[in-house]
């Protein structure tokens, strides 16, 4: 039974890394995107009023800073799940690695998810 969760587990990590990395892929197209769709827009001020134009970089930003929020993410959740996938190889016999190894490793990915909930809590009393 342990080995068949220990499997599962496993798979589930495997899972997640495909599903991040190809997220991380789709972002980087929507940047390079969103970079031409600046350059343009850059491109046009000059053609319109600067009020118009200092309206339009702030919502710019406003994206790009949207981007990198996610891009952020996604790398967390990468190197969250890379820590993650020697915990189980490690007791499959599919690694060999030192016991301490492997609690560094798990201690760092749930200190990371504390901070992420530690975030997430004080953006919900900030909006209270």
């Amino acid at each position: 039974m342990t080995r068949i969760s220990l499997k599962s587990w496993i798979l589930g990590i495997v899972l997640s890394l495909i599903s991040s990395t190809a997220s991380l892929v789709n972002l980087r197209a929507q940047s390079r995107r969103f970079a031409l769709q600046a350059e343009v827009a850059r491109r046009e001020v000059k053609e319109k009023g600067p009020d118009a134009a200092a309206a339009e970089e702030a919502e710019r930003r406003k994206q790009g800073r949207a981007l990198l929020a996610q891009r952020q993410t996604i790398m967390s959740q990468l190197v969250t799940d890379a820590f993650d996938f020697w915990i189980p190889a490690n007791n499959l016999g599919y690694s060999n690695l030192n016991e301490g190894i492997i609690g560094l490793l798990g201690a760092t990915t749930s200190y990371m998810a504390l901070q992420k909930s530690w975030r997430k809590a004080g953006a919900a009393i900030a909006k209270a």
